[in-house]
């Protein structure tokens, strides 16, 4: 994942605060931002402390932010085009 892609990720995550969100909703998303850049750091500091220097996947990252129960998880996930 790179900075560019978790850019990407925030702009969607603003698109959708956009919408008629209440402000209960727009605090329950910006916890969920908060969640998932914290896995990121977490997961890069755990690599580096483990000289594991593979590059965290995007798969890596959602995985992290599943253990976490991330709120805002269905948002980021790839649409699948069925």
């Amino acid at each position: 994942m790179t900075i560019k892609g978790i850019v990407s990720d925030v702009k969607e995550i603003v698109k959708v605060l956009k919408c008629k969100c209440s402000e209960e909703r727009i605090e329950y998303i910006a916890l969920g931002v908060e969640k998932y850049i914290n896995g990121i750091l977490d997961e890069a500091e755990k690599q580096v402390k483990d000289k594991n220097r593979v590059i965290v996947t995007e798969n890596d990252i959602y995985d992290i932010l599943e253990e976490r129960n991330v709120p805002f998880l269905e948002f980021l996930k790839p649409k699948n085009n069925e």
